[in-house]
């Protein structure tokens, strides 16, 4: 069974609405690395906040596959 950990690059609206993925390292296998992007799609994260206002960022996400 395959695993790896690749790293994917989110982009996030203020609401914490994922508006972009991108693998930035990838695990070695194409079926991880396109289950990874569908993970992070699906999660609500928390956006920065700056000056007491949710703002838009771009943050790297690893996700791990383990054996």
């Amino acid at each position: 069974m395959p695993r790896g950990r690749p790293r994917v690059l989110v982009s996030l609206a203020p609401d914490g609405t994922v508006t972009d993925t991108t693998i930035l390292e990838s695990s070695g296998y194409p079926v991880l690395d396109n289950a990874a992007l569908a993970t992070t799609r699906a999660t609500k994260f928390r956006p920065e906040i700056r000056d007491c206002i949710a703002v838009a960022g771009s943050y790297v996400y690893a996700v791990n596959f383990p054996e």
